[in-house]
Order: structure tokens, then C-alpha cells, then sequence
């Protein structure tokens, strides 16, 4: 399969577009630009038009032209969208179309362009080559013919997502193991050996061993009820499996987007943790503050002599005994009385302590309980903590011209003072750890419960499905077959049976030989791939340190060193998922030769194409250069979109391959963006 043009009308950036790809002697197109400019949606109208892949733009359904849409329309207008796309597969040339009209309406002064019809309808015209005859197909033989070109279960793996690296984790979709066997026809085969199999209720086997004649046919049915009954329940575990099957592919994927989610907030993650340190760090310094203050209040009221405590009668015993601070006092004492530098929240803290900042003590219902609320109307935005600073810058200076010598005092209150200043701190680094959150109410610990929490139940499920197709059903398998042997004992040894049973050996030869050839090839498949993987994912790192496995049934890649599983770095599983998409590649084009040589038209080699879009997103300058080296290699076509930055690194390396560069611009004047053909 090759892509030869794609032409697009009215779709989002593009008013009127159309770029030419690779020819048959280069084999590689790179399109390059700013951000927002358009290079994704030109991916996304390729799988739009092949599949009416309408999700991704589920944020946006909307397709009409940009410039349509924000300028002047008039009511009941409508606009065409339309992709064209033409390619070659297997001697035919094809030219797919997809067109979807949307209507501009104003319903309550909402104007917006709304979709005539829920998907695109396509067209396709395929041309024989050979004799130039036409075929026009539409609806459900539309959709058919270009399964057969490219199974949309593979498209996810040669339309690569780069920015949202989606094919990761690749190596840990259920879907994967679709993916190869779609690619390598491994389903028709098992379907093929299921036909011969001795244990399937209405296969071949089975039709002939029905066809015997018994000779205790009372037994014989007995028998034969047991054996219905054992392959109904084969069946009904099969299914079960398969249900458990698509649970945990569910939940697998759900698995994914938490951990990305949880990967993409790693940041916030840190934020939040160091908010809750901070708030439990605030909170016990407070305690401490409010403990010191007490103990303050105290030592201050020993040292005066008067049995009163209270700064405020210690304050005034002072005032009397000292007149060089009378004036001083007098001034304290009426700070002390006006609390309109008090906030409310403020002198709330004061009341709940009963102990006022002057020393004062506070009961329910007295004057100075009334006072304070009466007070908390002519308040003025400040807090405690900034109260309690105030009333220590001037607290040392008054104890000392009052004479009272007291080193646990000048402590306590150097204490006291530190740890005001302290909260200060704290609650300045509080707001600033609020703001960087902005906003943010995520609870990433919870996702990372969830996560634990679904993968555990895939896991369960998986283990589930294991022990049924590895014990229960081999077990039910074994007293079918012995039944069956009962059964032959009983019946007669005509010739009809004697032909029959000669039947049913070759049937069951063909199968074990079937299933032979089949373990031997999916062996082959799974060597073959991971050799072409690690092969591709040393070049693109530059190191052989790392060693991917898969596995041979699910081919799922894990990641080990020096024997020890390791998670890699979103680089590395970057370079990992283009191996991956590398090996694939390499399967179908060289899938008669993997897992023993055959003549078999199945093993017919396939050429697809590669679209990456955005792929070096994750990957330094480097690993970009030796993605480029190695890429092109495998694939037998490679459309590339990119950033200018990582053209400017890609290009070098991809120039003995390149047969079109495109750059992609917008007017000044417009939202419009065009293909401008560089030149080589």
C-alpha cells in the first residue's frame, strides 16, 4: 500500500489543499511547522477519511474551514467538508473520498455550523491496472474494501501519535496481539485448525464421529450426553474468557490514561505533597506558638509579684511602682482598649484562647467578652499571628524600663518571636504553593489507588482465563477423548466404522500437524519480532545495554538490564514504540520467510505505510538522527509530520531517502494554512 496524494476542501485549516507524497524511488515526506498550524489535522483527516475516525475530534466535531466559520455567514448556509485521498494496493489504484455537510444555524442567538449528517459518507473508485476497469463502491462495500487494504486494528500502530505517544503503552495492549495476528493471518489459521479440532462440538471430527454406529446405544448416548454436556462447558468458559478478555483490555486501558494522567501531574504531585508537609508543619507551630505565649504570660506574672496574671495588671502594678513609665503605660493601655487593628477572625482566636494579647483574661459574658464582640464590627483586615508580632516588638521594651530582670523572660519571648516569624513563613509559603496549584483539585493519590486497584483485577481476570485454558478446559478435554475411547469400545467394528475411523485419524493427524506447524510459526513470529525490535531500538538509542522481551503469546515488550526488569524513561518508551511499529513492519514485509518458508498465499508480503505525527517529541537531538537513519529502512513509505526544530535535526538524516519536504504556513490575513513544497 502506498499513498500517493491526499486533497483537502473546507476541513479545519485547510480551504483548499493538496500535497503530493513519495514516489516509488523515495520513500519518504516530511511536513513541517509551528504549533497549531495544522500538521496534526492532516493526519487526522487521513484516518477521518479511511475510517470516519471522528474521535479525535471529539473536543472540536465541528470540521468546517476556520475562515468559513469566523466570517460573515448567512443563516441555512451550507458548507461541504470533503478529504480525497489516492493510493495503490495490490495492482489497483484507488481514490477514497469523504465528505460530511454541516448547515449554519442560529438557535437563541447561537450561531454555529452544525452537522447535516452524524459521519462522513465515503466513495471509493478502484481501477485495475491492468485492464483499466472501474469499480464504484459506497456504505458497507466502502468500509470492506478498505479493511482489506489496511484493518483499521492496525491503524493505531502506523498512524503514530507522537504527542500523545498512544501506541505506549503499545507494548502493553491487549489489542497488540490482534495487531500480529491480523498482520500474519494467524486467525484464519487457527480457524482453519478449529475445523479439524477433535474437542469442538459440530467440527469435522465430530460430524464423522456421529455418523458410527453403536452397539450399546443406551450407554453410548449416556456417553455422548456426558461428552455434550463437557464441550458445553468448554464453551461457556470460552466465552466467559472472552468477556474477561474484553473487561481487561477495559481495564487495562483505563489503567493507561491514569498513568499517564498520573505521569503528566508528576509536578502537581510534588506541589500537593510539599502543601501538606507545609500545612502539618503550620499547624504544629502554631500549637507551639500559642503554648509559648501562655508560659510567657505566666513567667511575666511570677516576676511582678502580683498574683493576678495578665500583662495588663502587670502593666499597671509597674505604672505605679515606676512613674518614669507611667506615660508609657498610660499609651499601652489605651492600644490594648482599641482593637480596631484587630481583625475578626482575629479577635474570634483571642476569645476561643480567653486570654487577651495584653494578658487579660477573657470569660463568656463579661465586659471584656462583650467588648470584643461589639469590636468586631470597626475591624481592619490583619490576623492573629501579625497581632501577636506587634505586641512583642513593644513587650521587651516595656519589661525592661519596668526593671524586671528575668532570663527565662528575654528567652520565653525570644522563643515566642521566632516562631511568629516562623508562621509567617509558612503561610507565605502555603499561599505560594496554593497559587502554583492553580486551581488544580486532582487527587493523584487516589488515581494511583485506582490504578493499583484496576490492574490488580486485570490481573485476577488474566489468571482466571489462564487457569481455565491451561486446567480446567485440558481437564474436561482429557474425559471427552476418554468418553470417547469408552465409546469406541462399544461400537462395532463394521467397515462403515472402520472407514470412519480411518476418517477420523486423518482428521486428527491433519490437526496435530496443523497445530504443530501453527506453535512452530507464532514461535517464529514472537524471535523474529523481538530481534527486529531490540535490533531497531539499540540503533535509535546508540546503546545495546537495555534488552526488550516479548512475550510469545501476548507480545508485550518488558524492558530488562543485567537480568533485572527496569522501567524506562519516556524517551526510551518512545524509541521502544517505534521499534515496536519497526518490527511490525518488518513481519508483514517479510512474512513468508518468518516461522518456516511457505507458499501459502497468507504469507503473502504486505507494504504499509508510516505516518508518524509529532515523533520526536520525546527524544533528544540524538535519538532524533538515528530515528531518522534507521526508520526509513523498514518502512516502504514514511510520512513524517514535525515541529521546525526537530526538522532542522531530522532533516540531514533523512535527506538520502527524502523524495518531497513540505513546510506549512498560515496568511496574515487568515487562519488558512498552506503546503508550501521546499526545495530539496
Amino acid at each position: 500500500m502506498r499513498i500517493n496524494s491526499i486533497h483537502l476542501q473546507n476541513f479545519r485549516q485547510f480551504k483548499n489543499e493538496r500535497i503530493e507524497f513519495t514516489s516509488v524511488d523515495k520513500k519518504v515526506t516530511i511536513v513541517h511547522g509551528k504549533i497549531h498550524i495544522g500538521k496534526t489535522t492532516l493526519v487526522k483527516a487521513l484516518l477521518w477519511c479511511l475510517y470516519s475516525d471522528a474521535a479525535s475530534f471529539r473536543d472540536d466535531p465541528v470540521l468546517v474551514n476556520r475562515d468559513l466559520e469566523t466570517g460573515y455567514v448567512a443563516p441555512n448556509t451550507k458548507i461541504t467538508v470533503s478529504v480525497t485521498i489516492e493510493l495503490e494496493h495490490n495492482g489497483y489504484d484507488y481514490q477514497i473520498k469523504a465528505y460530511q455537510s454541516f448547515q449554519y444555524k442560529i438557535d437563541e442567538r447561537v450561531a454555529r455550523f452544525v452537522a447535516v449528517t452524524k459521519d462522513p459518507i465515503r466513495q471509493i473508485v478502484r481501477v485495475n491496472r491492468q485492464d483499466n476497469s472501474q469499480l464504484v463502491l459506497s456504505g458497507d462495500d466502502a468500509n470492506r474494501e478498505i479493511e482489506s487494504i489496511l484493518p483499521s486494528n492496525l491503524k493505531n500502530y502506523f498512524f503514530y501519535d507522537g504527542e500523545n505517544n498512544k501506541i505506549d503503552d503499545v507494548s502493553q495492549r491487549s489489542s497488540l496481539q490482534d495487531a500480529v495476528r491480523n498482520i500474519m493471518n494467524l486467525q484464519i489459521r487457527d480457524d482453519f485448525i478449529l475445523y479439524f479440532s477433535p474437542t469442538h462440538k459440530g467440527r469435522l471430527h465430530d460430524r464423522f464421529a456421529g455418523q458410527k454406529q453403536r452397539d450399546d446405544s443406551i450407554r453410548a448416548a449416556e456417553l455422548q450426553v456426558e461428552i455434550d454436556e463437557l464441550i458445553d462447558e468448554n464453551e461457556r468458559d470460552e466465552a466467559n474468557n472472552n468477556t474477561l478478555r474484553i473487561e481487561t483490555e477495559a481495564l487495562r486501558n483505563e489503567v493507561a490514561e491514569l498513568e499517564a494522567r498520573i505521569q503528566a501531574n508528576a509536578e502537581t504531585e510534588e506541589i500537593q505533597k510539599k502543601l501538606t508537609s507545609v500545612r502539618q508543619k503550620l499547624s504544629e507551630t502554631r500549637r507551639s506558638r500559642d503554648r509559648e505565649f501562655l508560659r510567657l504570660v505566666s513567667l511575666v506574672g511570677a516576676a511582678s509579684g502580683s498574683k493576678a496574671s495578665g500583662l495588663g495588671t502587670i502593666f499597671a502594678a509597674i505604672a505605679f511602682n515606676r512613674t518614669n513609665i507611667a506615660s508609657e503605660y498610660a499609651n499601652l493601655q489605651l492600644t490594648e482598649r482599641s482593637y480596631g487593628h484587630q481583625s475578626a477572625d482575629s479577635i474570634d482566636e483571642i476569645i476561643k484562647k480567653g486570654v487577651c494579647i495584653c494578658g487579660l483574661p477573657i470569660h463568656e459574658g463579661d465586659d471584656h467578652y462583650k467588648y470584643l464582640l461589639d469590636q468586631k464590627n470597626y475591624v481592619n483586615p490583619t490576623n492573629y499571628n501579625a497581632d501577636l508580632h506587634s505586641f512583642l516588638e513593644i513587650f521587651q521594651s516595656i519589661v525592661d524600663k519596668a526593671g524586671i530582670q528575668s532570663d527565662s523572660i528575654k528567652s520565653s519571648a525570644q522563643i515566642l518571636k521566632g516562631l511568629v516569624m516562623e508562621i509567617t513563613r509558612l503561610e507565605d509559603t502555603l499561599l505560594s504553593l496554593s497559587n502554583a496549584l492553580g486551581g488544580f483539585t486532582g487527587d493523584i493519590g487516589q488515581w494511583k489507588r485506582d490504578a493499583d486497584a484496576k490492574r490488580s483485577q486485570a490481573d485476577r481476570n488474566e489468571e482466571r482465563i489462564r487457569t481455565r485454558e491451561e486446567e480446567i478446559i485440558p481437564k474436561r478435554n482429557k474425559s471427552i477423548q476418554e468418553k470417547r475411547d469408552q465409546m469406541e469400545k462399544l461400537s462395532s467394528k463394521s467397515a462403515t466404522n472402520a472407514k470412519i475411523d480411518r476418517y477420523l485419524a486423518y482428521v486428527e493427524s491433519v490437526y496435530q500437524m496443523a497445530q504443530e506447524r501453527l506453535a512452530l510459526k507464532k514461535r517464529g513470529i514472537a524471535d523474529e519480532l523481538e530481534k527486529e525490535v531490540n535490533s531497531l531500538y539499540h540503533a535509535i538509542i546508540g546503546s545495546d545495554v537495555t534488552e526488550l522481551r516479548l512475550n510469545p503469546v501476548t507480545y508485550s515488550v518488558e524492558s530488562y538490564q543485567d537480568g533485572k526488569r527496569i522501567k524506562l524513561s519516556t524517551g526510551q518508551q518512545t524509541a521502544r514504540n517505534l521499534a515496536f511499529v519497526g518490527g511490525l513492519i518488518y513481519l508483514a514485509k517479510h512474512k513468508d520467510q518468518i516461522g518456516g518458508a511457505s507458499s501459502d498465499e497468507l504469507d503473502a508480503p504486505e507494504d504499509y505505510p508510516l505516518i508518524l505525527d509529532a515523533p520526536f517529541s520525546n527524544l533528544n537531538e540524538d535519538d532524533v538522527v538515528r530515528v531518522c537513519t534507521e526508520l526509513p529502512k523498514y518502512c516502504g513509505q514514511l510520512i513524517i509530520t514535525a515541529l521546525e526544530k526537530d526538522y532542522k535535526n531530522a532533516i540531514s538524516a533523512l535527506r538520502p531517502y527524502l523524495d518531497r519536504s513540505y513546510s506549512l504556513i498560515t496568511n496574515e490575513t487568515s487562519t488558512d494554512s498552506h503546503f508550501v513544497e521546499d526545495e530539496i
